[in-house]
């Protein structure tokens, strides 16, 4: 009986997975100086999302994480402007490390076909650093282009 429980737990668990909506894309904007990120975002209560983000400036790299809170939807002819805010946190390094607290807050048009396109702002208050400041701003601003699977 117990290995039957377990044999359709795992048989489920790909489906339970399947079913959350996920995208992929690439997001560029401003941090101090032109950053190129790729995107990962997965739907995870209600409409609410996990935003992970890996990118480059300059000769360090960036990673992001901000949980998004969905808190308005409108409907637009055959797509569907969708309006977020949440908290996050970034680590950068460039030589040396640096951690910073987030916040994000956007809008996004998600097409009737598995595209969208977003435009957000992500200051950053710096929490680690080694030079007494974040050495790239405390203001991000990022345009994001991804496709929905």
């Amino acid at each position: 009986m117990r290995r039957l429980v377990i044999i359709l737990i795992l048989a489920a668990l790909p489906l339970a997975v399947s079913a959350q909506p996920r995208s992929i894309g690439v997001r560029g904007g401003w941090a101090g100086e032109w950053t190129a990120e790729l995107d990962y975002q997965h739907t995870l209560v209600q409409d609410n999302f996990i935003e992970l983000d890996l990118g480059l400036f300059g000769n360090g790299f960036r990673f992001s994480a901000v949980y998004n809170f969905m808190f308005a939807q409108l409907p637009a002819g055959r797509g569907q402007w969708n309006f977020y805010t949440g908290p996050g946190a970034s680590l950068a390094f460039n030589g040396e490390l640096y951690a910073a607290i987030a916040a994000q807050i956007g809008v996004e048009y998600r097409f009737s076909f598995p595209l969208y396109i977003a435009i957000d702002l992500r200051p950053s208050a710096p929490v680690i650093t080694h030079q007494g400041f974040w050495p790239r701003g405390i203001f991000g601003a990022g345009l994001s282009l991804g496709l929905a699977f």
